[in-house]
């Protein structure tokens, strides 16, 4: 499947090795059977951009709720050894 997307962070083409940056047009093929994508930079793709490609929409990062994680030194330390000497 070939799509036309924006890079979500900074990748290299696939084929020229060319720097494409965060926001900039990629096209991405994908194998149903293979788990990673293959990138291709405008110029390698073969094709032009599409004009009704979507501007890249990024989450704003809030940070998570850290109150009930306890710290490890709150923790009690476990007894262990790597083996036992039943002699």
């Amino acid at each position: 499947m070939r799509t036309w997307e924006r890079a979500t962070r900074d990748v290299t083409c696939g084929y020229c090795r060319k720097p494409i940056g965060r926001g900039e047009p990629v096209l991405v093929r994908r194998i149903a059977s293979v788990h990673r994508a293959f990138l291709r930079c405008p110029t390698c793709a073969g094709e032009p951009v599409p004009t009704t490609l979507a501007p890249l929409i990024v989450p704003a990062q809030t940070s998570g709720d850290f109150s009930r994680v306890t710290p490890a030194s709150a923790t009690p330390a476990r007894e262990w050894t790597p083996y036992r000497d039943d002699e």
